[in-house]
Order: C-alpha cells, then structure tokens, then sequence
C-alpha cells in the first residue's frame, strides 16, 4: 500500500492539510518493514551462533536502516495521528521505549557487552514486532465489542474502532514486553537452583 505512494491506500487516517503527514508515515512504515524483517534473523540462536558475522552484519542494517529511523519517525507520526488521543498516546510510549531499548541495545554491543546487547534487544525487538500481534488483537476487540458488547460506546462505530485499537496496542505491547521478561527472568532461577553448594572449611 505506501510503496504505491499513494495516500488514499493508507492503512490509516491522513491530515490532508498537512502535506508532510503521508511521508513521514510511509518512510516510518517502510524503514518499519525492514526491522520488521530483519528482527527474526537477530533472534534465530541457530544464526547467532553458527554465522556470528552474519548475525552482525544483519544487525547493523536491522538497527541503520529499520529501528534507528523508524524510531525517529514514530515521533512525528504519533503526534500527527487523527485518529484520537488514546492511540497516539499508546503510540508515544511503544516510541520512547522502542527508542530507548534500541540505543541501549547498540551501546551495549559498541561495547561488547553482549550479555546486556542480548537482552536489551530481546526487548527491543518485543516492541518491533508489537504491532503484528496489534493488528490481531485490535481486531478481535472490535468485533468482539461490536457484537456482544454493543452498548459499551452507544453504538458509536469510530469511537469503538479507535478505542479498541488503542487496546489491542497497550494490549500486545504488555504481552510482549512481559513475555521477554518472563523469558529473562527464568533462566537465572534455574542457574541458581542447579549450582551445587560450595564446601565449606579447609580443603
């Protein structure tokens, strides 16, 4: 749809008296597209492991050409979105921490920190595939409000649909980044629980 470039394919609502609105989301869903992409590669252990330069030289256009720039645009098109306060908010916090974990990634891998790299990017990547399982969840609030909840906005169709797509995002946001942290926290139980104890006294 935005590779057509053409305005009246988009998935969502233009401001037609801003010229630059319709740009910026097509560069932001594009250079999306790419981590989008790219974000499966840096999570394959099998890739990781087995071609590590590979996996770096991936990493480098994952973050150069997908998350850095689609993070800088997320910014503008979360302003600019008319589609109500409730998304463009949700749409400001996935851009801050998409951010933030993105820089911290790269900084720790600049470093060689590759224990934090990992998992700075576990939960980057969390927040750059948030929006696959949105569009899912998103859609399943709609119609599940549309058609056993149906007073819940006096039947107002673009109140629910913009309601419950903020939804879906908050909604697959928290499953994500809470499954990454599950994910992380574990691990070190079991690390804990399966050293054995140290002897004590005089060898």
């Amino acid at each position: 749809r935005y590779m057509t470039l053409d305005p009246a394919l988009s998935r969502v609502p233009i401001r037609s008296n801003i010229a630059f609105h319709y740009p910026l989301l097509t560069a932001h869903v594009l250079t999306g597209v790419v981590a989008i992409v790219l974000a499966w590669c840096q999570v394959w252990p099998w890739l990781r492991e087995t071609h590590p330069r590979v996996h770096r030289r991936v990493g480098w256009v994952y973050f150069l050409a997908g998350v850095f720039p689609s993070c800088a645009l997320a910014f503008p098109v979360a302003v600019l979105t008319p589609a109500g306060q409730a998304i463009r908010s949700v749409l400001l916090v996935i851009a801050v921490l998409w951010t933030v974990t993105a820089i911290a990634g790269f900084r720790a891998v600049l470093q060689r920190r590759y224990d934090d790299h990992r998992r700075w990017m576990l939960r980057n990547i969390a927040l750059t595939t948030t929006i696959i399982s949105s569009r899912i969840l998103s859609q399943l609030f709609v119609d599940g409000t549309f058609y056993l909840l149906p007073n819940t906005y006096n039947h107002q169709a673009l109140l629910t649909l913009t309601s419950m797509s903020a939804t879906g995002l908050w909604t697959a946001m928290l499953l994500h980044l809470g499954f990454v942290e599950w994910y992380l926290l574990r691990p070190r139980k079991r690390a804990a629980a399966s050293v054995p104890p140290q002897p004590t006294g005089a060898p």
